[in-house]
């Protein structure tokens, strides 16, 4: 099974488009997105920041990290300045794929505050799981443990302590970059 089979299976199984068309790697754009949450019990727990990092033509730049705060609540019912910077957002992925860790889980806590906020969801053109990515480039040990976290301690990125969306899409930029390059020894051009 080639690398981007291997890929595909798994967006195709989070049912996240079906006509996807991959440029070469080399000139693809991403969107690596990640929360901020509460805590990570999906019924109780809520968003309340959502980090974006541009990924193009296999580079990235640390100062084009964009983080997007959610309200809870609006104050006294008036709208505030972050539906704004949270429609600037929405609007600036919508062409492009969203590559997150454990999209379905931030796709649900992005839904949820969306929802009680009667807002727009930030669904870029297809969301595909960093970790298939990394899977398929990399490979990993039946078994071994596939979080962010012990794939950046894998590949010796360092690893902050907590969570910080801002933190993890500057990691899974880094990730990125290393699985492109695995996928350029192996001639791997698009991630058909």
């Amino acid at each position: 099974m080639k690398f981007g089979d291997s890929l595909w299976k798994r967006v195709k199984a989070f049912d996240v488009g079906s006509s996807l068309t991959s440029p070469p790697l080399a000139e693809a754009r991403f969107f690596l997105l990640d929360v901020d949450v509460t805590g990570v019990n999906i019924r109780r727990d809520r968003a309340i920041g959502i980090a974006i990092l541009p990924f193009d033509s296999g580079r990235f730049r640390v100062s084009d990290i964009v983080w997007t705060p959610l309200a809870l609540s609006d104050e006294g019912g008036k709208e505030s300045s972050w539906r704004d910077s949270y429609a600037e957002m929405v609007e600036s992925i919508a062409a492009s794929p969203v590559i997150t860790y454990n999209p379905r889980f931030v796709r649900h806590m992005i839904k949820h505050i969306a929802d009680e906020h009667d807002l727009s969801l930030p669904y870029g053109s297809e969301w595909i799981d960093l970790a298939a990515i990394l899977d398929g480039a990399i490979g990993r040990e039946a078994g071994e443990d596939a979080s962010l976290h012990s794939w950046q301690r894998r590949l010796d990125i360092e690893v902050r302590e907590g969570h910080s969306a801002i933190a993890d899409v500057f990691a899974m930029a880094q990730l990125l970059e290393v699985a492109f390059g695995y996928c350029e020894d192996l001639r791997i051009a698009t991630l058909d």
